[in-house]
């Protein structure tokens, strides 16, 4: 009886870490995807930068502006070619030895990195995410009503009490945020 609960809880562990392989082969898998895209959109961005700076060289007479150009489109240049030519388990590494070694920086470099992909995903999708997720000012006003008809529903967001509902008054703040004119 033990011997056999021993070979169950054997063949769980080896289809557990055979899982886990399988798993961690497939995110693997789609960060070398995100990595090489990543890698040819920053080669994109340093051809245009260089660009930039060319038409900085030939409409200006001063040097200081197209070198500092020139120089961010190197550097990330050779942030694509680094990201191109190296695996994902290399950077997940360097990134690691990064975290030990100087954790302070670490913090600080997330997070001002993370203010640069939220504006950068903002700007990117900004129509459609404005769309989706803005609610128009007028529905987040708390609607108060305690008619007869209304069985006293206050404070319920996002639906007009019965009177904007029967007279169809809304506050001057409501009809300016959804452009209404009077």
């Amino acid at each position: 009886m033990q011997n056999q609960s021993h070979v169950d809880r054997d063949g769980a562990k080896e289809r557990l870490a055979t899982a886990a392989n399988v798993a961690g082969d497939k995110v693997a898998s789609r960060l070398d995807t995100q990595k090489e895209r990543v890698a040819g959109e920053l080669g994109g961005v340093a051809q245009a930068l260089r660009q930039a700076s060319d038409q900085l060289r030939d409409q200006s007479q001063a040097a200081t502006a197209p070198e500092y150009v020139a120089s961010a489109a190197t550097q990330v240049e050779r942030l694509s070619n680094y990201l191109r030519s190296t695996n994902t388990k290399e950077i997940v590494h360097g990134v690691e030895e990064f975290a030990r070694r100087q954790p302070a920086l670490f913090v600080g470099s997330t997070f001002v990195l993370g203010l640069f992909a939220t504006r950068f995903l903002k700007s990117s999708g900004g129509s459609r995410l404005a769309q989706s997720s803005t609610v128009a000012p007028a529905a987040l006003e708390p609607s108060i009503s305690t008619g007869p008809d209304t069985q006293n529903r206050a404070g319920s967001l996002g639906t007009p009490s019965s009177a904007t509902r029967e007279t169809g008054t809304r506050s001057k703040a409501a009809r300016a945020a959804s452009g209404e004119h009077n």
